[in-house]
């Protein structure tokens, strides 16, 4: 039932497209708010060397996203370094502040 609200959620709050690939990928009205790294996320991006410019790079270009398993929390897909990479975000409505939480390669 969770998946299903996040789902008619992620219809509602549609706003943005974005043509990539033939396909198109409608963002939310929290893709573009100011962005804030957490502790954890700080510690990942030195741990998986990279940066908030890199960072940057990967949320615009950004390929899709979907819901967390986490309720409020949603996946980013993108590539860096030609590696698929996820960035996980929970929006926070109140702040409208875009919480990065952490990111990480994909290895197949």
């Amino acid at each position: 039932m969770q998946a299903v609200l996040q789902r008619v959620l992620h219809n509602i709050y549609m706003t943005q497209q974005s043509i990539q690939q033939g396909i198109i990928t409608m963002w939310p009205l929290w893709w573009e708010w100011e962005l804030e790294l957490t502790p954890h996320l700080l510690k990942r991006m030195e741990d998986r060397d990279f940066n908030e410019i890199d960072l940057r790079y990967m949320l615009q270009n950004a390929t899709d996203f979907e819901p967390d398993f986490l309720t409020g929390r949603w996946i980013i897909n993108s590539k860096f370094k030609k590696y698929p990479w996820q960035i996980i975000v929970e929006p926070d409505e109140l702040a409208q502040l875009l919480v990065v939480i952490t990111a990480y390669p994909i290895w197949d």
